[in-house]
């Protein structure tokens, strides 16, 4: 067997025992992703295929030692790394530096078997009429294009983050990288949402006056765009993910037998799906050989999408408006902190203030507080304005100019949404309209609570100001008694007296963060209780008609709005806790549209495989592939390498992918394969499937201490021969009836047809792991021995360019 048909690109010794998967080749990188345990915690790590190692994250929390890694999926950008565990749960994580992005807890009771991300290949077709204004696929008229035509939001500055010394002070790579957890409610931690967005919401991606034509990219990547991130448990479901992060639920495809899926494999063009359940009958695995079809049936129309869209917007006005009540109760906090400065003599002293208001005579104490420099100096009384004028008015525009606004645009969403919820169409979503209404009820009273918080935060200022121009008057006199030359006062005596009644003991903005959420009538504010258009047109004619419709008395009562509750902290809060439930609930109807059709009869079970004892399996692989012309259509092919204890043999089946319930009998074209070559025998301990050609397959010769190979095979033109099927078989099973019939001298075995071979340097003994990667220029194949400490890179298109001196030679790289 030719041992230098490839070249070697690296020997890598790991500085701990590691494991590859499957799919731990980045698709279109030079890139690979291992992963250790380390402390009872799993431990990622991303290594060039050269061998240098770029960083190295911790996975999962140091409280949960049990937690591993059971699958990875790359996103089709290239940019995010999705990571299944165990306790169920998915991650997102930045392949620049391994952060964790995103977390998606799942209602699971059994553990994640695999995980998938599929690109969407559709083709784009251009419209007919140019699509002149860029509307990105928001209908015109709807709540989305109505938020496009308003001002934007003010941008929110990301919450910091503070640093620790080791952050600031560890060597490149010897930190995990983790950062710290922003503080964000449970609901919107769980809210389903697509990527984050800004404009979509109508708010400013960037802070005013920062923008500039340089900031903004010209082409943006949409590779993930419809993209579908899917993950089967044991328990016979599959989760999707639009886009890679939008849930869409829980199609179920099984009893609750413990089933699970080997593979999973997405038509190109439409929203179907092709997996081989598996379940364990009498202690042994059986896998269907005919594959079970998923048809999530709403995926073929916008209606996901257009949910998905509101549901991140929001999400995104949602959380806008929970970040600027908290930063409210900070500005209040503030005021309030400096007003309590003031506060230390207004225990004993505010009939003294009063007495000097009204009669501009000052008690001895008091003189001797006003001449004091501590609290009444100049800057002491420059600090104080400036702190309770920045917290009012900020108040003031926060709640006037952002909260407002953004309650606005989200009942604008929440309207669309009712509307929804009354069309038959939208049936699947699931929405509860009487649930919606009390939200839409709420997020109205919201703006109407933050309007008012705006215009008390203005009198409060007004007053303010008054207050502090008296106080500056006042402060002069008592230090200089005998001046006659003092600036005549400018301060409004009322505004004074009412600012020392209302917000010196305590500020009537406190009302708005204590105390419950507001329920009030719209009538207990002067509204009328139903109240609509036709009904105001109506009492404006009537008005205007009728001259004795409208006095006007002299003695009018006037509401006492104050002791109604107006908590707009919980106000907000229940908003959206009851928002998260309506979206969570839409974000299923995928899942509830979902049909399942097992290929073999479902009514029939799959008879256990009767294995001999001396048979191992080495490994199972399969690939769908594309047909071009001549009807197009889908092709599978499965790879099942066997091991016994005399010989090793390959078998590869061809089968056509069709949708729907398939009649039997039903044939096969299979191939058996010897694991002989050049009358040498030798063992198959791995292969995967390289590309729409070849498979890449690990073999070592009869003893234990030969040399392992890496060798390619092409699986298109093996002389497959028919072998029909005349009931419900499994793979195992077929897989003997092949072995059976190859004895019993009905079907051949052929000789291994290797094309090209490279020996392996650092895999001894043992089992092995391999990982490939079939792109056109990144094709690569990464070989890991048995104890996980040494991988071999192999370049399976480049030639061997070194001399036979530097053929024994490894290029040994210590790991950091």
């Amino acid at each position: 067997m030719n041992g230098d048909a490839f070249s070697s690109l690296a020997l890598i010794q790991l500085p701990s025992p590691s494991r590859i998967l499957t799919t731990s080749c980045c698709p279109d990188k030079d890139l690979i992703l291992l992963i250790s345990r380390i402390g009872g915690q799993d431990r990622m790590s991303l290594w060039k295929i050269q061998g240098q190692k770029k960083w190295d994250v911790n996975v999962g929390s140091e409280a949960s030692q049990s937690e591993h890694i059971v699958g990875i999926a790359w996103s089709p950008d290239g940019q995010s790394i999705a990571v299944a565990h165990d306790p169920p749960r998915i991650t997102l994580h930045s392949i620049q530096d391994g952060r964790e992005q995103s977390s998606f807890p799942l209602d699971c009771a059994t553990r994640l078997a695999s995980l998938w991300w599929f690109k969407d290949e559709r083709p784009q077709t251009k419209p007919v009429i140019p699509d002149i204004f860029k509307r990105n696929g928001v209908v015109t008229g709807s709540s989305l294009y109505t938020l496009r035509t308003l001002p934007l939001l003010d941008h929110l500055a990301e919450e910091s983050a503070s640093l620790t010394a080791t952050d600031l002070f560890a060597f490149q790579g010897s930190a995990t990288k983790a950062k710290p957890k922003k503080s964000v409610p449970d609901a919107l931690v769980n809210w389903p949402t697509l990527p984050y967005d800004p404009a979509l919401s109508s708010v400013a991606s960037v802070a005013q006056g920062k923008a500039s034509g340089a900031d903004f990219a010209d082409d943006v990547d949409l590779d993930n765009l419809d993209s579908i991130l899917a993950a089967a448990d044991e328990g016979g479901r599959i989760y999707t993910f639009l886009d890679g992060c939008f849930p869409m639920g829980a199609a179920s495809y099984a009893s609750p037998a413990p089933y699970t899926s080997l593979d999973l494999y997405k038509h190109p063009l439409e929203p179907l799906f092709f997996f081989h359940p598996m379940v364990m009958v009498d202690t042994r695995s059986s896998t269907d050989v005919l594959p079970t079809t998923l048809d999530i049936r709403l995926l073929r129309e916008r209606h996901v999408r257009d949910f998905a869209r509101l549901s991140s917007a929001a999400r995104e006005l949602v959380h806008y408006m929970t970040r600027l009540t908290k930063d409210m109760r900070d500005f209040l906090s503030e005021f309030e902190k400096k007003q309590q400065e003031f506060r230390q003599y207004q225990a004993a002293g505010m009939l003294d203030l009063t007495h000097l208001l009204v009669t501009g005579k000052c008690t001895e104490s008091l003189a001797d507080f006003l001449a004091s420099s501590e609290h009444t100096g100049d800057r002491a009384l420059q600090r104080w304005d400036t702190t309770v004028t920045e917290a009012l008015a900020k108040l003031r525009d926060t709640a006037e100019r952002r909260v407002a606004p953004a309650c606005q645009r989200l009942h604008l969403i929440l309207e669309e949404v009712l509307g929804w919820s009354q069309l038959p169409q939208y049936e699947l979503f699931d929405l509860n309209r009487a649930e919606v209404q009390r939200c839409l009820d709420m997020i109205g009273r919201g703006v109407i609570i933050f309007n008012w918080l705006a215009t008390a935060a203005r009198e409060e200022l007004m007053r303010f100001r008054e207050f502090i121009s008296w106080v500056r008057h006042e402060t002069a006199r008592a230090r200089s008694p005998a001046a006659t030359e003092l600036p005549p006062p400018t301060h409004d005596l009322l505004e004074v007296n009412n600012f020392m009644e209302q917000s010196l003991a305590g500020s009537i903005i406190d009302g708005w963060f204590i105390s419950g959420a507001p329920t009030f009538p719209p009538n207990e504010i002067g509204m009328p209780a139903q109240s609509s258009l036709a009904s105001v047109l109506a009492r404006a004619r009537e008005a205007a008609d009728i001259p004795g419709f409208v006095s006007i008395g002299v003695n009018i009562e006037r509401l006492d709005h104050h002791a109604m509750e107006r908590n707009v902290s919980v106000l907000v809060e229940e908003i959206v806790n009851s928002c998260s439930k309506i979206f969570a609930s839409g974000a299923g109807a995928p899942s509830r549209s979902t049909v399942a059709v097992r290929g073999q009869d479902p009514e029939q079970a799959l008879p256990a495989p009767v294995v001999p004892e001396n048979i191992r399996s080495a490994f199972t692989k399969e690939r769908v592939i594309r047909r071009e012309g001549q009807g197009g259509g889908l092709v599978q092919y499965l790879a099942m390498g066997l091991r016994a204890e005399d010989r090793s043999a390959l078998c590869v089946v061809r089968q056509p992918y069709a949708a729907g319930r398939v009649a039997l009998p039903y044939s096969f074209d299979v191939a058996l394969l010897a694991c002989s070559a050049d009358g040498d025998s030798f063992d198959i301990l791995e292969g995967d499937f390289f590309d729409d050609e070849e498979l890449l397959i690990v073999v070592r010769g009869r003893d234990e201490q030969e040399a392992v190979y890496l060798a390619s095979v092409g699986y298109h033109d093996l002389g497959y021969q028919t072998l029909a099927v005349p009931g419900s078989t499994s793979r195992e099973n077929l897989l003997l009836e092949v072995m059976a019939r190859c004895e019993a001298g009905e079907m051949a075995a052929v000789e291994m047809p290797i094309k090209k071979s490279r020996r392996l340097v650092g895999c001894r003994s043992g089992a092995v792991s391999l990982a490939v990667n079939g792109r056109a220029g990144r094709r690569v194949a990464c070989v890991l021995d048995g104890a996980g400490t040494k991988m071999e890179c192999i370049d399976v298109e480049g030639d061997e360019e070194e001399d036979e001196e530097g053929e024994g030679e490894s290029s040994m790289m210590e790991a950091e």
